[in-house]
């Protein structure tokens, strides 16, 4: 900075102290100042000059002695410096505060245009600058907060703009599609139309982005806030980021990612490898270079006062995250400044660092006519409840928030809490200045908290209406079964919440349904009436009867589904009856699907418990393991006789909404806390209240008692925490400590400690005894929800936000494990009686139970159709129980899921699973280089054959079963002995990755595909190639031959499917249509059809007789990669990007069901010979074998509901129809 008189005046004195000797620690302290007084003086950091008589005279005097002409020619200098600052501030009006812009940012991240304010970050700067000119992909990641947007805009920007290079920079969020910013971004780069590069984008990839960029030089294109692109889900994420990197090669990429998304970016093995030796951390600050930040903005004549700068630092602490709140305290500080003097008054107004922003965010929203439900429900719109990270920042579209937010949003604007811009497409936007106002302000984070159900909810269907969008409006993407009758739900309990677009979007699903449900309806009656009338018509009316009743049935089996589906939710018990009586009436697509997908949705559950009519917060095995209890949102307690499957008696007492459950441990007393603020004790026996313990002040929500059952803790929602005496029912002690809301609660097995867990992210430990705090845990990343005691009490487990189960040892604290496995928060975790495993549920709808020992996952149970709230073992550990926002209560069996068997031991993905013929073996071949066999009844792994030097990409069985061919990326195609489990050949001539492999019916050919855009046959017995067939114009992939052998068909990145004639070796037909890569084909039994799926996420349908595609099938959400057709041609089977497997009626066009337990794209399927079952190979280094079989499907469910329709059920639902039961026969 420009030095001032008063700056060089001091800094003559600093060198007068230095010279003398004198240390300035002694001369502080003689002078009456504290060290960082005397430092912040004489380095000039003060705005008027020292006073004579206190300071400079004495401080002449101490340093330089008594000598009379010394101390007159310093008392002249300081005259003069007193004439020259008096003039300085008369005249020179650069000095006067009221003309001077704020050189510091506020919220508002720093900008290229903010370059000459940026300090602190220039070794960093140097070192993102040489990234870039070092790597095409460079990561700068960091906590909220950290400084990563300024570093790259404010520091790299200008000084790579300056030597040359074109810079454009997108925020993913700011347009419809991460695409669409992209296109945006590089269109106002070159001045190309962003519609049309958008389209090249999605068309050509990297190749669009090189044509855009030709002749620019070297581009740098900077995505900032990297974190927005996994708003959209995994598939549309994972897709963009394979772009970015393709433009890799065109372009520079800079993204700034959010730390506690890096482990998701990680998750992509190509950007985890681009930026492995490139990323940038934005982490701590020193002490030197937050003082240049803070000092360096300044303009000339605006000074701290003395020490304040010192106590700034200290309140700033060591958290790179508390950087906006620096920034923004200093913004507050200066607009509060006293003439040119910033002062330790106006700091300590504004709360300091850490107070700041909540102090004024506070002030802006006190007003009552501030603070309004629209504000606070504008609020809740701009933050995005994320799973296991933290909540974010999301940017609100004006369309969104309606004319009755907007206005406030406008209003909120002036405050600087929001900032309204403009999206690419010119729509208006708003969304919050900055994260720290999500991670900072406690009164936002109880807003958002106490929404966050609704808002995940929300943010799921805006996924859903972009997926309708993209679709073209296809009917097939609206909304239907339990996700329409959440979406009524949740627009009958919050209509002013749901914007007037998502309002649209249900009503158009529920008039869909409406649609088909009145369709068949009426087309019942009809053909009643009919048969009716064809009774009197002789013998040919015989005829017409029978088919008029094979219609009747069809119809009514369609109706009856179609009815199931919309009571699945809220009826589960009823939904499945309904499935079953659909499939009793005829066999049609709709029955079978429904049939299907209860089954998988029920595969493990013992017991489904249905009586509450809203949210089960909470359950609790009694001590016999035979009762249980449930607490729920409707306010009531229930009791439930889990062998009899019935519910037992109803307790209502509590007012509010019920979430704390816990037996005694003689299960004679049951405890329940409540939303009413108190705790109830209920005789079990009697079924009656017996005491009620009022005491907390907010929410009580968690209890748990002592193991000799004399007293108990419970917890509420203001972070209050009782111990109760159960003999004189008082509380004996008021534990406090925690900071927000108290969500678990566990006695030690002997009584000795008490753990609670909270969402300020500590785990506490207290004597009961006293009421003291004996030690406090971190390590959990973000609010925890649950607590739970190993049973020999030397462990304790936590669960929180984070998505993750930790360890800690008792009673030492030391962390001993993380298990990590679920996708969202954990709710709910306790141990088994054993304490050998270890359960926890979450709000991705799954149950895990864990290895302790080995910290590993050893099952996984799914089957809510929403989250789990809380989760329960019996004390035998045989069954569990399980708490769902679904109104539903499952018990379920530990053993492994009767669904289907995982096999698990390949070390890289499964690429690829193929049945013997005859149904007594299952291969698998991985990218870890081997081939493995199994035993398809769910045995081990019977051999594992090594040969290929690189991945293993396809498996086929010849049609005796005695030879399996192998492709793979070491360019060669491998045939095996599968009886002597031995390769017996290596056949070589493609000149690049061998992709696919097929046999021919009578076995002799074999055809393969490579990346060398051919498709070579093998003659089997001789062992040599025969043909190598040309026409694709790209890599080759998908392959099959007709059942008769005459055809071959195959897929291609080039985007056709390509006919080859056997015997000619010729191509008869290229089948256009697929708009990406196909990646997988399938003949269907019969020859006449051919099914293909790829790149754009279709199926498409081929008549071979005219070779046009007679239907497109739609659902997928990424990538198809393979498919599988069941012998019988009934059903194909699809596996893709979005790692689900679809199973689809190929006639009736429709899908059956979705399966939704691969972690990993789905890379082959096959259905065994009886087409009973179906395998799955993915990614995450899994096979799984799917239990599919209609008849077996159906005798489950039967024993699962427990009975048939009700009279009353058959009389609404079968009106005027003779009663008939579904489940005698099975």
């Amino acid at each position: 900075m420009p030095s001032s008189p008063v700056a060089e005046f001091c800094a003559d004195l600093r060198r007068l102290q230095e010279s003398s000797g004198v240390k300035r620690a002694a001369l502080a302290h003689r002078l009456g100042y504290s060290r960082s007084q005397l430092y912040e003086i004489l380095s000039g950091n003060v705005s008027r000059p020292p006073d004579w008589s206190r300071l400079v005279e004495p401080l002449v005097r101490a340093c330089a002695g008594d000598d009379p002409a010394t101390l007159d020619r310093w008392r002249r200098r300081h005259g003069v410096l007193l004439e020259v600052h008096t003039a300085l501030r008369r005249h020179d009006r650069r000095a006067e505060p009221a003309r001077l812009p704020c050189p510091y940012r506020g919220l508002r991240a720093f900008e290229e245009t903010d370059a000459a304010l940026f300090f602190g970050r220039e070794e960093l700067t140097d070192r993102l600058v040489d990234a870039v000119e070092r790597n095409a992909v460079v990561a700068v990641a960091g906590p909220s907060g950290s400084g990563k947007s300024s570093l790259v805009l404010a520091g790299a920007v200008p000084r790579l703009r300056s030597s040359g290079w074109a810079v454009a920079v997108l925020r993913p969020a700011s347009g419809p599609t991460p695409e669409a910013a992209m296109a945006a971004a590089l269109a106002r780069l070159t001045g190309a139309d962003p519609a049309a590069l958008e389209l090249r984008l999605i068309d050509q990839g990297a190749a669009a982005v090189a044509e855009a960029v030709h002749g620019t030089g070297p581009v740098l294109l900077v995505v900032d806030q990297f974190e927005e692109v996994y708003q959209r889900g995994p598939v549309p994420a994972r897709e963009f980021v394979d772009l970015l990197l393709a433009a890799a090669t065109a372009v520079t990429v800079v993204l700034t990612l959010r730390a506690d998304f890096l482990s998701r970016a990680l998750e992509h093995p190509a950007l985890s490898a681009a930026i492995q030796d490139s990323m940038i951390v934005t982490g701590r600050m020193t002490r030197d270079q937050l003082r240049r930040a803070i000092e360096g903005p300044l303009p000339t004549g605006i000074r701290y006062e003395a020490g304040l700068v010192d106590r700034i630092l200290a309140d700033a602490g060591d958290d790179p995250g508390h950087l906006a709140l620096l920034e923004f305290s200093l913004t507050v500080l200066w607009e509060r400044r006293t003439g040119d003097l910033l002062t330790h008054m106006a700091y300590q107004a504004l709360g300091g660092v850490a107070g700041a922003l909540t102090r004024y965010a506070d002030d802006v929203c006190r007003p009552a006519t501030t603070t309004t439900p629209e504000l606070i429900r504008l609020f809740r719109q701009l933050v995005r409840p994320d799973g296991g990270q933290q909540p974010t920042r999301r940017v609100a579209r004006r369309t969104e928030l309606g004319e009755t937010l907007w206005p406030v949003a406008q209003r909120l604007a002036t405050t600087r809490l929001i900032v309204i811009g403009r999206d690419d497409a010119g729509v208006e936007t708003a969304e919050l200045a900055h994260e720290a106002l999500v991670t900072g302000w406690e009164r936002l984070r109880g807003w958002v908290e106490a929404d966050r159900d609704f808002r995940i909810w929300q943010e799921r269907l805006r996924t859903a209406m972009e997926q309708h969008r993209l679709s073209g409006e296809d009917t097939g993407t609206l909304l239907r079964g339990a996700p329409l009758a959440e979406a009524q739900r949740w627009l009958r309990e919050r209509a002013t919440d749901v914007g007037a677009q998502e309002r649209a979007f249900i009503e158009a699903g529920a008039r869909w349904h409406g649609r088909v449900v009145r369709g068949l309806r009426a087309l019942v009656a009809g053909l009643v009436v009919l048969l009716v009338l064809a009774g009197g018509l002789g013998v040919a009316g015989a005829v017409q009867r029978r088919d008029l009743a094979r219609q009747e049935r069809l119809a009514t089996s369609r109706a009856l589904a179609a009815q199931a589906d919309a009571t699945v939710n809220e009826r589960p018990i009823e939904s499945i009856l309904l499935s079953l009586q659909a499939a009793a009436e005829a066999d049609t697509a709709e029955a079978r699907g429904g049939v299907l997908r209860h089954f998988l949705a029920h595969a493990n559950t013992v017991t489904l418990l249905a009586g509450h009519a809203d949210r089960v917060a909470g359950v609790a095995f009694g001590a016999g393991g035979r009762l249980l209890a449930s607490g729920s949102v409707d306010g009531s307690v229930r009791l439930w006789d889990v062998g009899a499957r019935r519910e037992s008696a109803i307790l209502t007492a509590h007012t509010d909404r019920v979430y704390g459950l816990a037996f005694s441990p003689d299960g004679r007393v049951l405890a329940s806390a409540g939303d009413d603020r108190v705790v109830r004790l209920w005789d079990v026996a009697a079924r009656r209240q017996i005491a009620v313990l009022a005491g907390h002040r907010d929410r009580a929500r968690r209890v748990a008692f002592t193991s000799d059952g004399r007293s108990l803790a419970s917890a509420d929602v203001a972070g209050t925490v009782l111990i109760w005496d159960l003999a004189t029912r008082r509380a004996r002690h008021t534990l406090a400590g925690h900071t927000g809301w108290v969500r678990g609660v566990a006695f030690a097995p002997d009584g000795s400690r008490l753990a609670t867990a909270g969402v300020d992210g500590t785990l506490r430990f207290w004597d009961p005894a006293s009421g003291r705090q004996t030690a406090r845990l971190g390590g959990q990343d973000g609010p925890l929800r649950a607590v739970t005691f190993a049973p020999d009490g030397a462990t304790v487990a936590g669960a929180g936000d984070d998505g993750t189960v930790r360890l800690w040892e008792v009673p030492g604290g030391r962390p001993v494990a993380a298990l990590a496995g679920h996708t969202d928060v954990v709710t709910s975790v306790t141990f088994a009686a054993d304490g050998r495993r270890l359960l926890s549920a979450g709000q991705d709808g799954t149950v895990r139970v864990w290895d302790v020992a080995g910290r590993q996952e050893i099952a996984r149970h799914r089957g809510h159709i929403d989250w789990i709230s809380g989760v329960a073992f019996s004390p035998d550990g045989h069954t569990l129980a399980t708490a769902g926002q679904d109104h539903t209560i499952r018990v379920w069996d530990t053993a492994t899921s009767r669904s289907h068997i995982r096999l698990a031991g390949h070390t890289g993905p499964v690429t690829a699973v193929a049945y013997r013929p005859d149904g007594r073996a299952l291969a698998t071949a991985s990218e870890d280089g081997t081939l493995r066999f199994w035993d398809p009844g769910g045995g081990p792994e019977t051999a594992r054959l090594t040969g290929h030097t690189g991945g293993v990409s396809a498996v086929a069985f010849s049609p005796d079963g005695t030879i399996a061919a192998t492709a793979g990326a070491d360019r060669t195609v491998r045939l095996w002995d599968v009886p002597a489990r031995r390769q017996i050949a290596s056949l070589s001539g493609h000149t690049d990755v061998a992709r696919g492999a097929a046999f021919s019916p009578d076995g002799r050919i074999l055809a393969t595909t490579g990346h060398d855009r051919t498709v070579r046959l093998w003659d089997v017995a001789g062992r040599r190639e025969l043909a190598a067939l040309t026409g694709h114009t790209g890599w080759v992939s998908a392959v099959a031959f007709s059942h008769d052998g005459a055809l071959l068909a195959t897929g291609s990145d080039d985007r056709t499917v390509r006919l080859w004639d056997v015997a000619g070796r010729r191509e008869l037909a290229a089948l256009t249509g697929h708009s990406g890569w196909v990646s997988a084909l399938a003949f269907v039994a019969g020859d006449r059809t051919l099914v293909s799926a790829g790149q754009d996420a279709t199926i498409r349908v081929w008549d071979l007789t005219n070779r046009r595609a007679r239907s497109i099938l739609t659902g997928h959400t990424g990538w198809i990669w393979s498919i599988a057709a069941s012998r019988d041609g009934r059903t194909i089977a699809s596996g893709a990007d979005d790692e689900t497997i679809r199973l689809w009626d190929i006639d009736a066009r429709r899908e059956l069901a979705t399966v939704t337990e691969h972690h990993g794209w789905v890379s082959g399927l096959a259905f065994s010979p009886d087409g009973r079952k179906v395998a799955s190979a993915s990614a995450d280094h899994v096979a799984r074998l799917w239990d599919v079989d209609a008849a077996s499907s159906r005798r489950r469910l039967c024993a699962l509901a427990g009975r048939e329709l009700t009279a009353q059920e058959w009389a609404d639902f079968l009106p005027g129809r003779p009663y008939r039961r579904a489940c005698w026969r099975q």
